[in-house]
């Protein structure tokens, strides 16, 4: 369902469903424990930026495969039900959709067990589609439809923003297309886990340790301390400051301008996730 008006934003990359158990504290030991609640939500990081440029009231365009199962069936609702553009969605016929099980604890911190399900590309055909958008994102899953996608972008000079997680690599191709290369390094000082970004052309950009901000890249370096009080083991969720980054600047915000609503809004979303399903 497209919405009128408003910024278009592809999201390419990793749809899965959420199993999240909130529990007091992460144990130390293996052991079991007694979980405070427990719900469903949409994740991956590509669809939970679609979430988040929907909330928004803009546009969004997920491009990502999922198996053919029921979960699949429910995930896809929720997606719709949200006002995101599954008509790239591909549902490969006896694959397990992507699952994620999350254990939250009330300090923010969480442990994470992720089955990856779903292994082929989407199709390459939707790259055209995608690259017409006011701006584009990525994860790493779906490196050869992302970076097709990210060079029929190119010449219009729209925002192309990669997002990685610490000890991850893009594919070579795609990092060097991008225009913003995002890494999420949540246990680091972000000026240190700046050369882990990459190198070449783009703007490189380390969400550190309480959500503090550098970047460097084509217009010079910058810093920004943690937006306000966060809890120490606080992580950032997958998605959400790479879909705020890349539909401030297709607006014409300025980096640094963007990159605080970027930081203000992860910190935001891990102290208050949202993305539970929106249908059953």
């Amino acid at each position: 369902m497209e919405r009128a008006g408003g910024k278009r934003i592809a999201c390419i990359g990793l749809a899965a469903v959420a199993r999240v158990l909130a529990v007091p504290a992460i144990p130390p030991v293996p052991t079991k424990v007694q979980a405070l609640s427990f719900h469903e939500a949409c994740g991956g990081a590509a669809a939970v930026a679609a979430a988040a440029i929907a909330a928004a009231g803009h546009r969004a365009l997920l491009a990502s495969a999922i198996g053919d199962d029921a979960v699949g069936d429910r995930l896809a609702r929720d997606l719709a039900a949200r006002g995101i553009d599954v008509s790239c969605l591909a549902r490969l016929a006896g694959a397990a959709t992507p699952t994620a099980a999350t254990i939250r604890a009330a300090d923010g911190g969480s442990l994470v067990a992720m089955h990856r399900g779903a292994r082929t590309e989407p199709p390459a055909a939707h790259a055209e589609a995608l690259g017409t958008c006011d701006a584009l994102l990525a994860d790493r899953s779906w490196p050869v439809l992302a970076a097709r996608a990210f060079a029929f972008a190119a010449p219009r000079g729209v925002p192309r923003v990669l997002e990685l997680a610490a000890g991850e690599e893009g594919a070579p191709g795609l990092v060097a297309l991008a225009s913003h290369v995002v890494l999420l390094a949540p246990d680091a000082d972000p000026r240190a886990a700046l050369g882990a970004a990459g190198a070449g052309d783009a703007m490189r950009i380390a969400l550190g340790a309480g959500f503090a901000l550098a970047w460097s890249g084509p217009g010079g370096t910058g810093a920004l301390p943690a937006p306000g009080a966060v809890p120490a083991a606080a992580r950032p969720a997958p998605g959400v400051f790479s879909a705020v980054l890349a539909l401030s600047l297709a607006r014409g915000v300025a980096l640094a301008g963007a990159l605080r609503d970027a930081a203000t809004a992860a910190a935001r979303e891990a102290g208050s996730p949202s993305t539970a399903f929106a249908t059953s």
